[in-house]
């Protein structure tokens, strides 16, 4: 994963200049055939799985995986309805699965293995379903917030503070970014009246308080008075999920030292 810190509208040129000047480099190799969606039917998924696998062979440390999975890996015949009653108890594994996350002070911490999965599917196949691909944590660490009675997901129609030290334990920027839930696991960005995905270091116009910590404000309207420049816009209805994303962190911070007070709801 490549990211690149856009640091305000009047940067989005600069920022695309950069973004053309990436260049990704391999061995000259045959096109790979087409991939096709999670979505697609069970049969011709696997298909696709079975061209994909013979363009491009799985590593050393898959073989046990692939054994196990040979018989969906060969040219069949399949039951047609057994194959979907697969795909989807493994779904309603991954949700569940990350739906049992342990929440630190209201908020979940990444693995260790994070962005190198390496034989760990469960994980991997969580974090292709809510977030496509993740930064290793030493580059990156990324903090889901507890939610509503560690649900991982906010219901309130009221207000909720998040407090930030004066300073965070982190080389490069941190971010907290709002997303809409969908009903199988999936979080997008949800439209609202100010622009505001996500909000952080580089988000212009934040009030500190006198120690210099910061207050940031999340609900549905507009908090009103000195919490709208800190305000992060939640969904207009249904259930909302919040992402910390802090970049380079510190020692601290990887090894747990270092915890974020949790997400609270207050008086409006």
């Amino acid at each position: 994963l490549i990211r690149t810190l856009v640091d305000g509208p009047d940067d989005l040129a600069a920022a695309r200049k950069v973004q053309s000047g990436f260049k990704v480099s391999g061995p000259k190799v045959e096109r790979p055939p087409a991939y096709l969606e999670r979505d697609a039917e069970p049969e011709a998924y696997f298909a696709n799985a079975r061209a994909l696998l013979a363009a491009d062979p799985p590593r050393a440390e898959d073989a046990a995986f692939i054994q196990r999975s040979a018989g969906l890996l060969t040219e069949g015949p399949f039951d047609r309805a057994a194959m979907a009653a697969g795909v989807a108890q493994a779904r309603a594994i991954a949700k569940l699965a990350s739906g049992r996350v342990a929440f630190v002070n209201g908020w979940s911490y990444p693995k260790p293995n994070l962005g190198y999965h390496g034989t760990d599917y469960g994980y991997r196949a969580i974090v292709a379903l809510q977030g496509l691909g993740a930064l290793p944590v030493a580059e990156a660490m990324y903090m889901k917030a507890a939610g509503d009675n560690n649900s991982g997901l906010f219901n309130g129609d009221g207000l909720y503070r998040l407090t930030l030290p004066a300073r965070l334990p982190l080389d490069g920027f941190w971010s907290l970014s709002m997303y809409e839930a969908t009903p199988d696991g999936q979080y997008f960005f949800a439209d609202n009246p100010i622009d505001r995905y996500a909000i952080g270091d580089r988000t212009p116009g934040l009030k500190r308080n006198a120690d210099g910590s910061l207050d940031l404000w999340i609900s549905r309207t507009d908090p009103g008075g000195e919490r709208s420049a800190n305000w992060l816009p939640a969904p207009k209805a249904g259930p909302f999920s919040m992402t910390l994303r802090t970049y380079l962190p510190r020692a601290e911070l990887l090894d747990g030292r270092f915890r974020f007070d949790p997400i609270v709801q207050v008086p409006a």
